[in-house]
């Protein structure tokens, strides 16, 4: 992971930033944190630059959270 972030030298308050948010996204957290990515993987697709789409509330909930 080292190497990667050496390599692409993202800004580092950019990058925490968008890990806030993957951490909390449906693809981080099913299964347990299975399908987290490799951090040099992550690194390497520079996926501090994806946008990611809210989790989705379920109807029957949407009206507590107004």
């Amino acid at each position: 992971a080292l190497k990667a972030w050496l390599k692409h030298k993202p800004d580092i308050n950019v990058v925490l930033k968008s890990l806030i948010m993957h951490k909390k996204s449906d693809q981080w957290t099913m299964d347990k944190g299975k399908y987290i990515p490799h951090p040099s993987s992550w690194l390497n697709a520079e996926r501090w630059n994806d946008e990611i789409e809210p989790k989705k509330v379920n109807s029957t909930y949407a009206s507590f959270i107004k």
